[in-house]
């Protein structure tokens, strides 16, 4: 009985559901809390997730906005990388001398003697690595380009033969900064900011030195071409050839009409009717769209220390020479009296001289002689000797190296040492000769009157003669000089990279731009074997031969060898008649790098460089205007944070 009692009792507890609900709410509440730590562990991850990606996105933004940064800046100056060194930009080693220069913090600091001014055509390093961030200018609020926590790094690497890379390589590098307040800006990178982010982008603004013509719309009744093509050639509108040899592309707004031989694979028609101009040229151009070029040179050339904007309301013209040196020599140029074309009469751009020896008055001297050379003057005509009331006028038929010869009666006595000059009344040539002879800091030129570049005879300061005898400019450096009036070659021009005598076997770093705000004329007086190399603008005229132009007769072995680009608005011609330059012996070779040798008949091209002439392949004249909406992306990716562009070697 009393096992059964104890077993029924059992039972019945068993059967009970007293406290159940209790322990069904205890075993509820750590599920729900398990899950809800589960779920908050969750979204906490998911929001740091969110932050960090909101700050990883920030970042390369950060980084876009230094590269569309320097893109701007380069669409305003498409060497910008060669003149300043960039807000932003890691502190640069140049590698001449070995001196550091650091980034930008205003528009004054890249003007010559600025702090971060750079000295065209010196190559450099980043001994720093990213040393310096820029995170835009203004407050955190209204207009302005701040970057509100962020900023970006600059790396820059120039194009270069020795790379074999005819672009610009930009990386910018982005990162959060730790407080945007205080200088220098440090990056956060630790847990509570975000990795950095770094974008590499290949790019080649496209300026006119990039077409080895540039010619006006043309129509039926124009002239066609019919020589020889070696680069491309752009028009506006209709494009005219007959039985031209075509190298390059023919590219024409409309149509390219007439005849030609495409002379390679590579070369390629485009017009509306053939594969689309506009995968070619973003955008149609003419040349009035670089009308202010000369305007943003003389801008420029006033920036240098001595300027190099030389404007003189008394001068005739200004005559420019290059040396191997480095040094741009200017003379001031008049004329005795009135207003002669200098594309046509060669004006005196010299010094005044003095006599070696005692003349008598009332005497017929057949020889005045003189010190230092009479190369300047005209080889006849007249000169004054003497000053005020003492001065005489002197006709001479022919000059010596030393003396003037001629017949002319004397009426005052003139003693050693009295003033023998061009200028009548004995007011002379009062200013210094050359007018300039130094390099440069920027390389802008700029003339308020004619530029004759080169001349035909050797002078004091431009005694070096090239292959073919003639006595030639240097170019050895990189310059573009724009003129207010017209451009006029005078003589010859080579590049000091060139191999000798022509050149000095330089380094591959040598290119001159000519911008004229009129004509570009083939000087009368210049030689009858003319050899010049620029890549050229005349933006309001012709592109010819003065001679054939205005009919003046040259010898009928004169040739002409042009390696360049050039760009007009006019015509172009180099013979009309039997007047000019023979047609037959005129040479425009490209300078790109599509010809890896010359004509075979052309002149002075036998001893030069393998690979041709290339120097507009990698380098394009300093401050030449870019064609708009014409930068050439090579390439824009992402890349690791620590990458660093390759650096150009010295030379």
């Amino acid at each position: 009985m009393e096992r059964e009692r104890i077993v029924n009792r059992l039972l019945r507890l068993l059967k009970s559901e007293d406290g159940i609900a209790m322990a069904t709410v205890v075993c509820m509440i750590a599920v729900m809390t398990a899950l809800a730590v589960t779920l908050i562990d969750q979204v906490t991850a998911e929001s740091d997730r969110s932050a960090a990606a909101v700050k990883s996105d920030a970042v390369y933004q950060a980084a876009e906005a230094g590269i569309n940064d320097y893109i701007a800046k380069l669409t305003e100056d498409s060497q910008y990388y060669d003149h300043c060194v960039a807000k932003g930009e890691s502190t640069r080693q140049r590698s001449d001398n070995g001196a550091s220069v650091s980034h930008s913090t205003t528009t004054a600091s890249c003007v010559p003697g600025g702090a971060s001014f750079w000295n065209s055509g010196v190559r450099w390093t980043y001994p720093n690595n990213k040393n310096w961030w820029f995170a835009g200018t203004g407050s955190s609020s209204g207009n302005s380009t701040a970057l509100r926590g962020y900023a970006y790094n600059i790396m820059v690497t120039p194009p270069a033969e020795s790379l074999g890379t005819n672009y610009l390589t930009v990386v910018s590098t982005g990162c959060q900064v730790v407080d945007p307040t205080v200088a220098p800006l440090q990056c956060n990178t630790g847990r509570t900011g975000a990795p950095m982010r770094a974008i590499e982008i290949r790019v080649r603004p496209t300026t006119p030195a990039d077409f080895q013509y540039i010619v006006p719309a043309m129509d039926a009744s124009d002239p066609c071409y019919a020589s020889n093509i070696y680069g491309t050639m752009y028009s506006p509108g209709n494009l005219y050839t007959c039985d031209a040899h075509v190298w390059g592309n023919l590219e024409a707004e409309k149509t390219v009409n007439g005849s030609y031989t495409l002379m390679n694979s590579t070369a390629r028609i485009y017009d509306k009717n053939h594969p689309d101009i506009r995968s070619v040229v973003k955008n149609p151009f003419t040349i009035a769209d670089f009308g202010a070029s000369p305007s943003s040179i003389k801008r420029l050339a006033g920036t240098n220390v001595p300027t190099t904007d030389f404007e003189d309301a008394t001068a005739a013209a200004w005559r420019i020479n290059f040396s191997a040196n480095g040094n741009v020599q200017a003379w001031k140029c008049v004329y005795q009296s009135g207003a002669p074309d200098p594309a046509s009469s060669q004006p005196f751009c010299g010094g005044d001289l003095t006599t070696t020896a005692a003349l008598s008055a009332n005497s017929t001297p057949s020889a005045v002689n003189v010190s230092g050379s009479t190369a300047e003057f005209p080889s006849s005509g007249t000169i004054y000797i003497g000053t005020g009331s003492n001065a005489d006028d002197y006709s001479y038929s022919s000059i010596t190296g030393t003396s003037f010869r001629g017949n002319t009666r004397l009426s005052h006595s003139h003693v050693i040492g009295d003033k023998v000059s061009f200028v009548s009344n004995g007011v002379g040539v009062n200013w210094p000769v050359p007018w300039y002879n130094g390099v440069p800091s920027v390389g802008a030129i700029y003339t308020g009157k004619d530029a004759i570049i080169s001349w035909p005879k050797a002078i004091a300061g431009y005694t070096v003669t090239d292959s073919d005898g003639m006595p030639t400019s240097q170019v050895n450096g990189r310059y573009t000089l724009a003129s207010g009036q017209d451009v006029i070659i005078a003589g010859d021009i080579h590049y000091a990279s060139e191999p000798s005598p022509d050149g000095i076997v330089g380094p591959d770093d040598d290119v001159l731009g000519l911008i004229s705000s009129g004509n570009l004329w083939l000087g009368k007086y210049a030689p009858n074997q003319l050899w010049w190399r620029a890549a050229t603008m005349a933006l309001n005229g012709d592109w010819s031969d003065y001679c054939a132009r205005h009919s003046c007769d040259r010898t009928s072995s004169s040739q002409m060898t042009f390696v360049g680009t050039l760009a007009y608005s006019g015509e172009s011609i180099m013979q009309s008649g039997s007047y000019g330059y023979d047609t037959d012996r005129v040479y425009r070779i490209a300078d790109n790098g599509s010809m890896t040798s010359c004509p075979s008949t052309a002149p002075a091209c036998s001893g030069q460089r393998p690979e041709g002439f290339d120097a507009l392949k990698f380098l394009v004249p300093p401050n030449f205007p870019v064609i708009n909406g014409m930068e050439t992306t090579v390439l824009f990716h992402e890349v690791s944070p620590a990458y660093v562009p390759a650096p150009v070697p010295a030379g």
